[in-house]
């Protein structure tokens, strides 16, 4: 593994000279797994961690809420703007144990009460913090991925949940088709095919693809099932006669 893979940064916004010691020497005896370091930077004020912005990408900021030049639930924003990918860690006081519980509904990963921080709680904070961040970025590429190959699928299809019965994403191709003259064709063998046999097709549950013909023209849903009850629909309209299902 590299250097660069192996280490964790991590930025203090602190302007208290003696607990911004007393953090730093409990961060300094705070052992991540794999063997990475975690490489501290102190800043004191937004305007510093402006100022850092330049030379660092931390994966942590470990945020005090009161400094200098910006206060409360501001700081925390501006640290946010500043850094959109970090996990923040807030530090506040026992009379800001709230404030700190709202924050994490605004996007904060975690928040310390400054009178209870050691190493060992520092040690699991700043591991679980780092964790679920990663894994919350791992799952951010992993849909975006997945979007885009359901986007550039080259005719409409659509994502439906079988067990809610509701519609839970649409492809490019068929936001496009919305003006076309097949479009009333395909909303009527979607509709027809939902309405009346969707639920028996999808209780069997090692289906993969089904055909559904609609008239005398023949339109194919085909039907297969990704994870769970959610299930990929495609349609394909063809002028050759014909009907049944197969």
């Amino acid at each position: 593994m590299t250097e660069q893979a192996s280490n964790l940064s991590l930025i203090l916004v602190e302007d208290e000279i003696v607990y911004s010691k007393m953090i730093m020497y409990q961060l300094s005896l705070v052992h991540l797994d794999d063997n990475r370091e975690l490489l501290i930077n102190h800043v004191r004020s937004i305007s510093e961690l402006e100022e850092i912005k330049e030379f660092i990408e931390p994966e942590i900021v470990l945020l005090d809420l009161g400094l200098p030049d910006s206060s409360g639930e501001d700081s925390f924003h501006k640290a946010q703007s500043l850094f959109p990918n970090a996990a923040i860690i807030i530090l506040t006081g026992n009379e800001n144990s709230e404030l700190g519980a709202h924050l994490i509904k605004c996007g904060a990963q975690d928040f310390i009460i400054k009178t209870e921080v050691n190493q060992e709680y520092l040690n699991r904070a700043i591991t679980y913090t780092y964790n679920r961040s990663n894994n919350s970025k791992k799952v951010q590429s992993e849909n975006s991925l997945y979007k885009l190959a359901f986007d550039i699928i080259p005719v409409p299809a659509l994502i439906y949940n079988a067990s809610t019965s509701t519609v839970i994403d649409i492809n490019h191709s068929l936001i496009k088709t919305e003006n076309s003259p097949q479009s009333k064709e395909w909303k009527t063998a979607l509709q027809s095919f939902l309405s009346t046999q969707s639920k028996d097709f999808f209780s069997i549950s090692d289906v993969i693809e089904i055909q559904y013909y609609v008239s005398e023209s023949k339109k194919c849903l085909r039907i297969s099932q990704l994870e769970g009850d959610n299930y990929l629909v495609q349609v394909e309209l063809a002028n050759e006669k014909g009907k049944g299902s197969t």
